[in-house]
Formats: C-alpha cells, sequence, structure tokens
C-alpha cells in the first residue's frame, strides 16, 4: 500500500491527503489507486461527516502527471486510455456526488485536473499563496474530470 494519499479521520472529519510533494502532487497512478482505495472508504464510512481534500508540501495538486504521459509516446492504447480514464472519473463522480459536505483545501498550485478537483467540492478555502488555471490547452489535451 502506497503513502501517495493519506487519509486521517478525527471528529467525523476526514482529511484525504494527496502526499506526493515531490511531482507537485500530481494524478500519478499511486495517487489515483489510492483515492479509487480512500472515497469509497470514506463515503461509506457513517461515521464521517464531511471531507477535507488537500495537497501535502504547499501543493494541492498539478493536475496530470505529465512524465507519465511522456513515457506513454508511442505506446498510445485508445482501450488503455479509455479503462485509465474510466478509473479516475469513478471515484471524482462519487467525491462530486457525495452527500457528505466536501471541502477543497487549497496551498499553492490547483492546475489543470487539480483545479477541476477543486471545483468538484462544495466549499474551496483557498491561502494567499494558491494559484488555479486550466492549461490543458497550452500542451495539447482536453479539459478532462
Amino acid at each position: 500500500m502506497s503513502d501517495a494519499v493519506l487519509l486521517d479521520i478525527s471528529d467525523g472529519i476526514a482529511t484525504i491527503t494527496l502526499n506526493q510533494p515531490k511531482s507537485r502532487n500530481s494524478f500519478s497512478p499511486e495517487v489515483r489507486e489510492g483515492m479509487a482505495r480512500i472515497v469509497p472508504q470514506v463515503l461509506s464510512d457513517d461515521a464521517v461527516r464531511s471531507i477535507i481534500l488537500t495537497g501535502a508540501g504547499g501543493v494541492f495538486c498539478a493536475g496530470g502527471d505529465i512524465r507519465a504521459m511522456k513515457e506513454r509516446v508511442g505506446k498510445f492504447d485508445v482501450m488503455d486510455t479509455r479503462a485509465r480514464m474510466a478509473e479516475l472519473y469513478e471515484w471524482v463522480r462519487l467525491l462530486i456526488e457525495a452527500q457528505k459536505p466536501l471541502i477543497a483545501a487549497v496551498d499553492g498550485a490547483a492546475f489543470g485536473a487539480g483545479f477541476s478537483f477543486a471545483l468538484a467540492a462544495d466549499i474551496v478555502l483557498a491561502t494567499p499563496r494558491s494559484r488555479f488555471c486550466l492549461s490543458f490547452m497550452r500542451i495539447g489535451l482536453v479539459p478532462d474530470c
């Protein structure tokens, strides 16, 4: 089990922390796997009354893992891409439809899919250092999440 996503439940509040500050908490395979495991767990826990999403190391989420994308150049497989996106959308959909208040605690960058991730929340709390950017078109991608 990876520590790419941390979960702390205290006093009815589940805090989910993206914990890969070296990659600016991008949606690496480890983060996606951690979220796919943790989100259903938190939503099904009756003791959890609200959820906070945040990122470690002064960055909320830099969006997609560009390094991993570059490694797949020339190895594009439509069905593999569809499967990865379906897995991602499943837990994002669960968060959007959650019946529990969802708070995004943003510090630093919330770029690309990270920005979309923050927008999935009912409330966004942002520090003065927060920056929001939808940069998909700058690198030839289509907005997602």
